[in-house]
């Protein structure tokens, strides 16, 4: 959907940049919170940051806007 924006690897710690779709999204800490977890489950992340951004504001990618027919 385009939300990360960048993805930094640092020994055991994972440092992702991304966006929501909104600033009021109601499904923000849910998706941080998923996006953790599954880094730590899956792949043995000892430590995962997160950091939000609205700069640039989201811009749905045209391909994205096609398969959904937008």
């Amino acid at each position: 959907m385009g939300l990360v924006y960048n993805i930094e690897i640092i020994k055991n710690t994972v440092k992702i940049l991304m966006t929501y779709t909104t600033p009021f999204c109601p499904w923000g800490p849910q998706l941080n919170d998923e996006v953790t977890n599954k880094l730590k489950d899956t792949l043995g992340v000892k430590k995962v940051e997160i950091e939000i951004t609205f700069d640039p504001p989201y811009k749905m990618p045209e391909e994205l806007r096609v398969m959904m027919g937008i």
